[in-house]
């Protein structure tokens, strides 16, 4: 049986020394010693499944091993924090959205963007890579890799550039 979209949000997948987990917005690939009888199989806190799973791993190397990729720092994550905790003391409506800059403009939504670069200190990472044609910004290490979707729409302010 197969599932899509945000049915798998509920899920961690366990494949090849690997746990796998996504929201339809960020994907999340690590390296993880689990229970034998968790391979192959969805799993969360009531059950184990047969589902399978989205090709996770043709999805991050199609993203960010091309040659249509460019390397940002990892940015301060107090940095990122003391930002986002400030306009939101001025407006407590306030949305975040980080911009990268290249030749062309990425948007993320900042709460994802801040999970990414939390992963990406856990698994060891000092950049983030930014697919030119699909928009979306992603991590690898041998620990893990994880990848994130861009925001649709950027009218929400600006907390982070990187030119």
């Amino acid at each position: 049986q197969s599932r899509y979209g945000r049915e798998y949000a509920n899920y961690i997948y366990h494949k090849d020394g690997y746990k796998y987990a996504t929201n339809s917005f960020i994907l999340i690939k690590l390296k993880e010693e689990y229970p034998t009888e968790y391979e192959s199989k969805c799993v969360n806190k009531k059950e184990v499944t047969e589902w399978t799973y989205p090709n996770a791993d043709k999805l991050i190397n199609d993203s960010l091993l091309s040659n249509r990729t460019f390397k940002v720092p990892l940015p301060d994550t107090d940095e990122l924090d003391k930002q986002y905790l400030l306009n939101k003391k001025i407006d407590k409506n306030y949305i975040a959205n980080v911009v990268i800059k290249d030749d062309t403009k990425y948007v993320y939504n900042f709460d994802l963007f801040h999970k990414l670069v939390l992963f990406a200190k856990h698994i060891g990472a000092s950049e983030l890579i930014v697919n030119k044609d699909k928009n979306v910004i992603g991590v690898k290490t041998d620990k893990g890799e994880a990848l994130l979707m861009p925001k649709m729409n950027d009218k929400s302010t600006v907390i982070l550039r990187i030119d």
